[in-house]
């Protein structure tokens, strides 16, 4: 297993099972399975279950009597190759400082967010001729160095890339050189042939100062330089990493004509645009957010290359991150703490924080159990609520030191959610939400009056769409290439545009409610898995990310993809309790009939049988282009016999599958609700335009399930 597995593999426990990856950490610190077992208040023979899924997930194999052991050990070894900074002992992380500024390559403390996967994917992987350019744009703060140097050592040390770093804000580049065009260019070109430098071997390169002619423009010096005797002399891949372009930015005589540089690269040296071979470097630029206005106002970035956004820490993250200092901090406490105002999930406040929370333990000793202030506050909090955790005496200092206020005022508008405490704004909810949550059975006298003059109650989507699991499978085939009749874009692009729409309100928060937290998005078309892809609210822009990184490719096969997706699905269900687990949505989009359809009628009987009931998973095909839209009765036939013949473990009726036309559905959100209206049978469940426009097919559907 590699590197990119490796990483891989532990972002999938952190995100999706904590409490594993917390049983990983102590693995490698060396503890025994009692000590895990003890600190972490389970069971041994959980730890020991836990231990083998971890073996399985970074595959070594099954662990036979007597070999457990040698399977620990192997684990380890693993880890010392890849990630040696998580093999120590867990008291050690108690003793870490929080660190100022870029967190160091060696340190623990660093904790991973979906863009770095992206960008050491997307880096490693890319085989079109012409070169990437990206954006990385962040709050300041939120780690965007850090993430570069790891960027840089990942593709330097395990891609064996040829990889030059810029940074702008180092002492090199002064108020001087910053402010002065020719200053500028010459020496930021004179810093990117000193990094790439030990590349090139003999000859030498001429002398910088040699080649400088003041009759030329000064970006053509610097540009004409770097293609001749830097570039050009490279052939295996590179990337030039160009940090901290907020310094150019504050100087209004060179910003314009730096930032045109970038432009004149990306469509001039990094697009096929002659015969002339491209030898210019991948180039992936970093700047803060609040220095993105300036960009956005001076234009030659706008909508250029890839745009990233480096977002603020999840829930998941913080809690990864208090663990690595030896915080036991549980999901509500990261919700208050990624929700309070002090921190809105900032990596470097939250660490600010942490580093008071160990202060004020250290200097004082005291804990909860101790401290009868904060136990009367919280006593006094949870009376209003009584299912909100207790906060850590700690904690509730360092917010008392923050905000000068009462601790009291404090909890209830910071560290909790406003909502639940606030009796005032708990009175202005949206006039929705009552019916909302009965899922429309009953209505009350008080909904009748607020519904009567807004909105008819089939208008408004089922609650049952609400907290899913999202997975959405998009058709990679060579056909999604063509252009239907009467469109200039092709049915890729289209797709692009109309999937981003739908994406944006799957995760869109509404009333407190939203669909999903985050999108699993496969594509599909040859006989494997299909490229995966995280889309989560902070980085949802897949037409630029995905569709215009991937093209169509060949053939339609689903299986093995939709397998994939399956068994990720139901993998996960069974770690969660009755009570907690998710239900989900299997979106899948193409333009043509499947070329492994029974394989895949198949799949869809096996799955039901695994369901106790037909609501826990709804699997929606949704055809686009000219082939699908003039001849859907296939696929209404692949829905029909899906739900005429389907059961699920108990041996009921099990309808999850449906189709529908993206030309004819009226939005996603209603698509999806309409999944829960009625019983499997009902007549009602079939589209409108199947209705009116294939009166045969419909016909024949009514006297198949006995509805004439």
């Amino acid at each position: 297993m590699n590197y990119q597995r490796i990483n891989q593999t532990l972002e999938n426990l952190k995100q999706d099972a904590p409490r594993r990856a917390e049983v990983l950490q102590r693995v490698l610190s060396g503890q025994t399975d009692e000590e895990i077992a003890r600190d972490m208040k389970i069971h041994e023979g959980t730890v020991r279950k836990q231990i083998s899924i971890i073996y399985e997930n970074f595959g070594l194999n099954d662990v036979l009597p007597g070999e457990s052991r040698q399977k620990r050990s192997e684990l380890a070894e693993l880890f010392a190759k890849h990630k040696p900074e998580l093999a120590q002992p867990i008291n050690q992380t108690l003793r870490i400082n929080p660190p100022r500024g870029i967190i160091p390559l060696d340190s623990p403390l660093y904790v991973e967010r979906e863009v770095d996967e992206y960008l050491r994917h997307i880096l490693s992987s890319h085989t079109d001729k012409s070169p990437l350019f990206i954006q990385i744009q962040g709050a300041k703060g939120i780690g965007k160095s850090s993430l570069l140097i790891r960027l840089h050592h990942f593709l330097e040390v395990e891609q064996k890339q040829i990889v030059g770093r810029i940074d702008l804000g180092i002492k090199g580049f002064t108020s001087d050189i910053l402010g002065n065009q020719k200053n500028l260019l010459y020496q930021f070109t004179y810093a990117v042939a000193q990094k790439i430098k030990k590349a090139l071997g003999k000859p030498e390169i001429p002398d910088l100062r040699n080649y400088w002619r003041d009759d030329i423009a000064d970006s053509f010096n610097c540009t004409n330089y770097l293609h001749e005797h830097v570039f050009s002399r490279i052939s295996q891949p590179k990337t030039l990493l160009i940090d901290n372009i907020d310094a150019v930015l504050d100087h209004e005589q060179t910003q314009q004509h730096f930032l045109d540089l970038f432009m004149s690269w990306y469509e001039q040296k990094m697009k096929l645009v002659s015969q002339e071979e491209i030898v210019w470097p991948h180039i992936v630029i970093v700047y803060s957010a609040e220095a993105a206005g300036k960009i956005s106002k001076l234009k030659p970035l706008q909508n250029l290359g890839i745009i990233l956004e480096l977002p603020e820490f999840t829930e998941g993250q913080i809690i990864e991150l208090a663990n690595k200092y030896g915080l036991d901090w549980g999901k509500k406490l990261a919700q208050r703490i990624k929700k309070t105002q002090i921190t809105n999930g900032h990596p470097g406040r939250i660490n600010k924080i942490i580093k008071k929370i160990l202060e004020y333990r250290e200097n004082t000793n005291l804990y909860l159990s101790s401290h009868k202030e904060s136990q009367d506050l919280i006593a006094n909090v949870n009376k209003k609520n009584e299912e909100l955790p207790i906060i850590d005496a700690s904690l509730l200092h360092i917010f008392k030191e923050e905000k000068e206020d009462k601790p009291e005022e404090i909890i209830e508008g910071e560290l909790i959610e406003e909502s639940s405490l606030n009796l005032k704004k708990e009175e202005k909810k949206d006039k929705y939400e009552g019916v909302i949550e009965a899922d429309f059975a009953t209505k009350s006298s008080t909904n009748e009056n607020n519904l009567s003059n807004i909105k008819q109650e089939d208008e408004m989507p089922s609650a049952k769409i609400y907290n899913r699991d999202v997975f959405i499978l998009v058709d990679q085939s060579a056909t999604m290439d063509d252009k239907d009749q009467g469109s200039d874009k092709t049915r890729w692009e289209l797709l692009g545009e109309m999937l981003q729409g739908d994406v944006r309100k799957l995760l869109m928060e509404k009333n407190k409610r939203r669909i999903c937290e985050e999108i699993t998005l496969y594509l599909f078309s040859r006989k494997k898995v299909g490229l995966k892809f995280k889309v989560t609210p902070s980085n949802n822009n897949i037409k630029r990310n995905i569709f215009d990184e991937n093209l169509p490719d060949s053939n339609t096969f689903i299986c093995l993809t939709f397998k994939e997706c399956v068994d990720t699905w139901f993998k996960e269900r069974e770690k969660e309790t009755k009570e907690k687990e998710k239900k989900a949505f299997i979106l899948i989009y193409t333009d043509g009939m499947l070329d492994d359809r029974p394989q895949f009628e198949k799949l869809i009987t096996e799955t039901c049988r695994k369901l106790d009931n037909q609501d826990e998973i709804k699997i929606v095909m949704i055809g686009i282009g000219d082939e699908v839209r003039n001849n859907p009765e296939p696929f209404l036939d692949l829905d029909f016999n899906l739900q005429k013949h389907n059961k699920d473990r108990h041996g009921n009726p099990c309808d999850i599958f449906v189709f529908d036309l993206a030309d004819e559905m009226d939005g996603i959100i209603e698509l999806l609700s309409r999944q829960f209206e009625g019983d499997s049978a009902d007549s009602d469940k079939v589209p409108e335009w199947v209705k009116e426009n294939h009166e045969d097919w419909y016909q024949r559907y009514q006297k198949e399930m006995g509805l004439e």
